[in-house]
Order: structure tokens, then sequence, then C-alpha cells
């Protein structure tokens, strides 16, 4: 009768009541063999498309500053060595297709950056039309003065993208003209930033969010017991980093592909020793060529032919896509990783309370081991579910983008209802992730009976769940605010109070206390998300 009651109020499903009465199992198999296959067959992918990358292209084209005709600020046009966007709001627009697109606005490369602003539709501290054509910036880095310009009004240099629209007061960032707002704020306060808040995160019931649905924690007397779980965000860390290294590195050398400005005759010149980078990027070239490509069978093989050789830049969009689905893919692979490991490792601490013996020397090695041998292919599922919505929200935000021209108010509901559908689903699906990594690594089962078993258990305590998911969300919230405050040697709530109390007589001042409070601020919240997410 008591135990009857017992298991039914806890919703434990009847046939795993025995299994979970003696912690994680040991004995398990692989889960979701297919979908393991599937992700290492698109590593393999994505392996090579970072070689082919870096075989057919240079991201010293895009990370060095390059104009719009793809000539090297500084190089290719001496005496300009910084670049200018003519309308820099497009690009922030456009973000984060951006990234993988480019900027949609004339760039070109300038001697200095300007220290001043103006404005064609407001020319002030401009008292002849001379002295506002000197002020503008134009195609190849000119001002209106010049004679291709001088007789044509500025109204009408603007609207066919011969000047830039405005000028701002802007500083050199890696060789790029940026408003002086965004330097001030990366200068004022990143570089005071100290790691005392990593000393100060106290960590006790860090990790409940993560098993909120199922309740095997019992937070602070686990991390006694348990210090390695102290160090373990570290390493999902640097494997994130380190997808996201690589995602960029592939994002850049496919934008750089297929420039024909950089494609130099080589007939009759002496040049100069190739270095280990060239030398590694030529041998994989001639490895690409060794694949039987012939453009004789049909013109589609050689457009294939055209794109494995010379990088035809009309195909490397697709590359790009795949590369962001493999970003998200990958990501939030590493962060199911860590939720299962974390899972396991909280499992052993609590079904052995009772029983210290019965407790591993080293539960979160041993958690990782299972893990990564046994249930590499439910991670790769789950989170397989999670990087297809975020692709597909990323892919409607560039669909968006490029149907902006056209100004259609109910194409752009549909797509903000689709984004808004989607990041509902995906919340769901990464809650119900989180709960079915729980039950995998607990009983070994594959990806969906652990879902299920999770939404069932969840279900019968539903009030249960919700009330301690939000509070514990709160908790962390606050926790977060805390080492947010504390992280900044003048303590950043205490400036905020000052700053509100500040007369707004010097308005640089006030500016400044915004940067610097949110030059910390922001830093501070990435840094506890590590320890309270």
């Amino acid at each position: 009768m008591g135990q009857s009651s017992s298991a039914r109020l806890t919703g434990r499903p009847k046939d795993t009541e025995k299994i979970t009465r003696c912690g994680p199992v040991s004995k398990r198999s692989c889960t979701d063999v297919p979908c393991c296959l599937l992700f290492l067959l698109f590593l393999v992918g994505f392996v090579i498309v970072t070689l082919w990358s870096f075989a057919m292209g240079d991201y010293r084209r895009v990370v060095y500053p390059t104009n719009s005709k793809g000539q090297v600020c500084g190089r290719d046009v001496p005496g300009r060595p910084y670049l200018y966007f003519f309308d820099l709001s497009l690009c922030l627009r456009m973000a984060p297709v951006a990234v993988f697109t480019g900027c949609p606005t004339p760039q070109v490369c300038v001697s200095s950056c300007p220290d001043y602003y103006w404005s064609w539709k407001s020319p002030y501290n401009t008292p002849n039309p001379l002295s506002a054509r000197e002020l503008m910036i134009c195609l190849d880095g000119r001002n209106a003065t010049d004679p291709e310009f001088f007789d044509v009004p500025i109204d009408e240099l603007v609207r066919t993208r011969k000047c830039a629209p405005y000028t701002y007061n802007s500083k050199p960032v890696f060789g790029r003209c940026m408003p002086s707002q965004i330097t001030r704020l990366l200068s004022n306060g990143t570089g005071r930033i100290y790691d005392n808040a990593g000393q100060q995160i106290v960590l006790t019931d860090a990790q409940e969010k993560r098993v909120s649905g199922v309740s095997v924690v019992r937070g602070r007397e686990a991390l006694i017991h348990m210090t390695s779980v102290f160090f373990w965000p570290l390493l999902p860390l640097v494997l994130e980093l380190l997808v996201i290294a690589q995602v960029l590195f592939v994002s850049i050398s496919l934008r750089s592909i297929s420039d024909p400005v950089m494609v130099q005759d080589s007939n009759n010149q002496t040049l100069p020793p190739l270095s280990s980078e060239e030398k590694a990027r030529k041998d994989l070239q001639e490895f690409f060529k060794l694949i039987p490509c012939d453009p004789l069978i049909n013109s589609s093989a050689g457009k294939a032919c055209r794109f494995l050789y010379y990088g035809d830049r009309k195909y490397t969009i697709f590359l790009q896509f795949f590369n962001v689905f493999m970003f998200f893919w990958l990501v939030n692979f590493v962060r199911s990783l860590a939720e299962m490991t974390l899972a396991g490792t909280f499992a052993h601490f609590y079904y052995s309370r009772n029983d210290p013996s019965t407790m591993p020397k080293y539960p979160l090695l041993q958690s990782f081991y299972r893990a990564a041998v046994f249930h590499i292919g439910s991670l790769a599922l789950g989170s397989l579910l999670l990087a297809i919505f975020q692709w597909l929200r990323l892919l409607l935000e560039y669909v968006d983008a490029k149907l902006k021209k056209f100004d259609n108010g109910c194409t752009r509901i549909c797509s903000r209802c689709c984004c808004c559908f989607l990041w509902c689903l995906e919340r769901f699906i990464r809650f119900l992730n989180r709960n079915a990594f729980i039950m995998i690594a607990i009983h070994g089962q594959n990806f969906c009976s652990a879902a299920r078993t999770a939404f069932n258990l969840l279900a019968r305590n539903l009030v249960r769940v919700f009330v301690v998911d939000k509070v514990t969300d709160f908790l962390l919230f606050v926790g977060k605010l805390v080492v947010i405050v504390i992280s900044d040697e003048q303590r950043v709530g205490i400036r905020m109070l000052c700053m509100l109390r500040m007369k707004r007589t010097k308005q640089t001042d006030s500016h400044t206390a915004w940067d610097r409070i949110f030059s910390t601020s922001i830093p501070a919240k990435q840094k506890s998300g590590c320890f309270t997410s």
C-alpha cells in the first residue's frame, strides 16, 4: 500500500522502479546507432569542407580590410590602409546574415578614419557647399571635390551610391573604421575586468536546473562530495570555443573564395619561397584535382569541376548554410554531452547517499565515459532536433532580409509568425531533451524511450515541476545579478546609482558611465552563465 502510493505520488514508471533503486545501470549497450553514424558522416563532411575552403580560399582576404572591388587596403591601395563603410546601419540590420553574405554597402579604402560627423540631410557646420563636399567620402576614397563628382549635385551622389550619405566619428578597429562609441565601449571597461568573479561564484545548487524535472540531486551535499564538478564547465567551454573557431575559419575562408582581383598571373615573375601555410594549401589543391571529374560528360559536371577546382563563389552559399548547420549541431551536442554527464554524476550521489560504499571513486569520469561511449547517437539525435529548428530560424531571417526590398507586409507577418513558432518549439524540445538525457544517464535507454518516459513523468508532476523550475530559474537569475554586481572592482550597481543621480550637464561623462556598465556587465553575465545554466 505504501509503496504503491509512493510510486503514484512520484509518478515513477513500474518498469523502471527496480532499476532506479540501484542508481545508474552499469551494463549498457549503444543507443541510436543510426544517428551516431549520421553524425559521424556529417563530421567527415565538415572536415572535408574545412580542408577544401582552406585550399581554395584565403582567410587573409577577409580578415584584412578589403574594399568592394576586392582590393586589400594598404597593399593593393597604397596609402589607404583603412576600410570605411558607406552605410554601417545596413550591416547591423542584416546581422547575423551579414557575417556569411557580406555587408551590402559600398566599402572604400581611406587614408584615415574620419573624426567628425556629417550628414547630407543636415550639413551643419558647413557654411558653403564646397566645405560640405570636402567632408564627404566617395568611391575610391575620394571626396566630392574630385573632378568626377564636382559637377554632380550632392543628393544625386548619395542616391546613386557614389558617395556616403553620412560620415561618423570613427577609429580603426582591425583596419575597419568603427564608430568611436563602439571603440570606447570596448576600451573603457573590458580591459579592467579582473577574474575575481570566478573566485566569488558559489556553485550551490548551480546544476539544479539541469535536473529539475526528475530531481536526482541534493545540491550542496553533492558538490561537497564531488569537487570535480566545479571544474567540469571548463571542458564544454573549451569545446564550444573550438567549434566557434573552426566555424568562423570556414566561413571566412568560404567568403574569400573565387576573388578575381586576387588571381595574379605569375608568368615571368620570380616568386618568393612558399610558406608552410601556402605549401599546405597548394598540396590540398593538388589533392582535390585528383578527384575524377570529366566536364565533357554534361554541363552539370563542368560546373562541378569548376566548383571543385576553382571554388566558384556562386555555390559557396550552400556550404555556408551547411557550415551554420554544423555550428548549431556541434554546439548543441557539446551542451547535451555536458548535461548528460552531470546528470549521471549527480545520480551516482543520489542513489549512494544511504550506502557510500556504492559510490564510485570517479563518478564524473565514469559518467562521461558512459555518455561518450554508449550514447553518442542519443546525444546526436537530441542536438540534431535543436539544430534543425535553430537553422530554420536563421534561414527565415536570411529570407526575410532578402525580401525587405519588396516591402511586403504580408510576407513579413508570415515570417515573424514562423520564427515565433519555431522559437516556441525549440524551447519545448530543449526542455524535453534535458530531461530525456537525465533518463538516459540513469536507465541507459534510447532517446525516444527516454523522452517518452520523461514526458510522462513530467506530465504526472506538472505543478511540482513548474514550481521547482520557476523558483530555480529565479534563484539562478538572482545569482547571476549578484555575480554581475561583484565582478567589477568599483561595483557596477553603485556606479549605476551614482550615474542616475548625476546631473545631465556633461553628456560625455554620462556616456562613459553607461559604457563602463555595459562593458563590465555583459562579460560578467557570460562568465556567470558558464556556471549557473
